[in-house]
């Protein structure tokens, strides 16, 4: 999977760091993801709510 794009959030840096490490949160992000597990430090595995997640 390639998620490609630029965008920029209206928050401090920091705040937005701890956001995108912050699997739950994260995964609230994402459409059609149920939860989003640590695989390994650089690796995250995604579960679908419904079998199907989309990646547009």
């Amino acid at each position: 999977m390639d998620i490609t794009g630029e965008y920029r959030v209206a928050a401090p840096r920091a705040v937005v760091w701890t956001a995108l490490n912050n699997s739950e949160l994260l995964a609230r992000c994402i459409p059609g993801c149920k939860e989003l597990t640590q695989a390994s430090p650089a690796e995250l595995g995604a579960r679908p709510s419904n079998g199907l997640m989309r990646w547009d």
